[in-house]
């Protein structure tokens, strides 16, 4: 049985650690979960993504065997490759960024690029992927924050 981290999830700020999951449900927008810890991090995609996304009771023991063998050590090894090979294990949701805030902010990797996009789309601004500017970094942790929050 698992704690339930990501379904009791208190959307309140913005910290280190970013998950960002994205609904396989049309036109739903996703949502980010932020952690203190890399160990948390590690600790809910090992622990809970399998349950929280929908995987069947008689497949998760399958699934977490194969989760377990893909799962990297570090969040640093996280990469496109390791996302699908994880997504595919996954059913209502799919992840599209794990890693730090930081590298949210200034990384070119696809998903971080495809994130800063998204957010100058939703705020009206010109539409590109380059890094966050300093005058941004409140506004786009707002953005990272659920509308209900």
């Amino acid at each position: 049985m698992t704690k339930k981290i990501l379904e009791d999830f208190e959307f309140n700020e913005i910290k280190s650690y970013v998950i960002f999951l994205e609904s396989t449900v049309p036109y739903d927008e996703g949502i980010f979960y932020t952690f203190s810890t890399e160990h948390d991090v590690i600790n809910v995609m090992k622990n809970e993504i399998l349950e929280f996304s929908g995987v069947e009771a008689e497949d998760l023991s399958q699934y977490q065997e194969e989760l377990d063998q893909v799962l990297p050590a570090s969040i640093s090894g996280f990469d496109e490759d390791t996302l699908e090979k994880i997504n595919v294990l996954l059913t209502h949701w799919k992840v599209g960024y794990i890693g730090t805030l930081e590298n949210l902010l200034v990384s070119q990797s696809h998903s971080a690029t495809w994130l800063r996009k998204q957010f100058r789309q939703h705020s009206k601004k010109q539409s590109n992927s380059s890094p966050i500017e300093l005058d941004e970094v409140e506004d786009f942790k707002n953005w990272m924050l659920p509308d209900w929050a």
